[in-house]
């Protein structure tokens, strides 16, 4: 979310156990010492996720802490006004 302004997440992917350092500088996002305005992570299987890390969980509450999420679906990481912003593309179906 962009209220955290969270300037770095660390991304694995299941299905092959890459795994994805991103960045967020200037307008850009850094991947692999590349600078892209947005990129796309794509799950090939319905069997397999995405794991992300550092997420806020409990934002503004007493026991606010720093989590790992599992998420099935695509990503998509881009720059809001100089924070890292993700977005998870999941099909209703996988949702429901």
């Amino acid at each position: 979310m962009p209220v955290d302004r969270q300037g770095s997440v660390i991304i694995e992917n299941s299905a092959d156990g890459k795994v994805y350092h991103i960045e967020s500088k200037n307008e850009h996002i850094i991947i692999d010492d590349k600078s892209l305005p947005s990129i796309e992570l794509k799950n090939n299987s319905n069997d397999s996720h995405f794991i992300i890390r550092p997420i806020t969980a409990g934002r503004g509450f007493h026991w606010e802490k720093e989590i790992s999420v599992k998420v099935l679906g695509n990503l998509t990481v881009s720059n809001k006004d100089g924070f890292l912003f993700v977005v998870n593309n999941i099909q209703l179906e996988m949702y429901l």
